[in-house]
């Protein structure tokens, strides 16, 4: 889980686009502010990493 923590006037990182890499799979999350019928609005961004315990930081 990732909490992202942007500026004064976006401090949830909304819009923010968050990339993951574990063993050649790269996964793609991207931070929104809508609401969620029936929940929380959480902000934090998961990952599902499975049996993998390590992460590698994809090249832009």
């Amino acid at each position: 889980m990732i909490d992202l923590e942007g500026t004064v006037s976006n401090r949830d990182g909304i819009g923010a686009h968050v990339l993951m890499e574990t063993e050649g799979v790269v996964q793609r999350r991207v931070q929104s502010g809508g609401m969620h019928s029936f929940a929380q609005n959480h902000q934090r961004i998961h990952f599902g990493l499975g049996n993998h315990a390590d992460i590698i930081p994809p090249v832009l």
